[in-house]
């Protein structure tokens, strides 16, 4: 409608232009506004969800068990164990037993929600069984030092993460008790080397969170 203003001499070029200018602005500012809007929305939700992590009690528990870190090797032994996750209608493992000696394996095969990595948590420390007992060396799991478990223990898990640091702090987890052996040795049994040796920096190459660094 700006032409057929100027063309019945109701308004002047650039009293069009100016009005578009304006009007461009004030939509700028407006979707600027919408946005800003859709931001406060998502850090309110992110505020509730530190809140809740905040919020979580601290372990106090007094751990009385640990088990030998100089063996190579520990035994491992499920006694009835059943176990649940919370809000969960029905357990994950119901009365689980076996019994492994030490330096030896096992492979447990089955279906999506069977209960494989729930076992493996179990071992690590990061569930307590709601009942029965997990025990390495004889001593029941809930009972072990944190941080003793955390040395003894090694887990893998299906969707592996990889932090935005050297492979040399991917590997360690910044543990400064890592020897350089440690590292040679863990990359010997992961068959790592290969990549390392394509790489200028060694493992002290920065890798990113979304493995950036690694392929190519």
């Amino acid at each position: 409608h700006g032409g057929i203003r100027v063309d019945e001499g109701a308004l002047t070029r650039g009293q069009v232009v100016a009005l578009w200018n304006y009007m461009s602005q004030i939509l700028v500012e407006l979707i600027k506004g919408a946005n800003t809007l859709v931001v406060i929305n998502k850090a309110v939700a992110c505020l509730d969800r530190v809140g809740k992590i905040l919020d979580i009690p601290t372990d106090k528990k007094v751990y009385t068990g640990t088990i030998d870190e100089g063996k190579k090797a520990h035994s491992l032994k499920f006694d009835k164990v059943t176990f649940a996750y919370e809000g969960s209608s029905e357990p994950s493992i119901s009365d689980v037993s076996f019994e492994l000696e030490e330096a030896s394996s096992l492979g447990i095969i089955g279906v999506t929600g069977s209960g494989k990595s729930t076992i493996a948590k179990l071992i690590a420390g990061l569930y307590e069984a709601d009942s029965g007992a997990v025990s390495i060396d004889g001593i029941n799991v809930k009972d072990i030092d944190r941080a003793n478990l955390a040395r003894e223990v090694g887990l893998s898990l299906q969707k592996t993460k990889i932090f935005t640091a050297s492979i040399r702090d991917n590997i360690t987890l910044m543990r400064p008790d890592i020897t350089e052996e440690d590292l040679v040795r863990s990359c010997d049994i992961s068959e790592t080397r290969q990549i390392l040796a394509g790489k200028e920096d060694g493992l002290d190459t920065v890798v990113h969170s979304s493995g950036s660094g690694l392929s190519g």
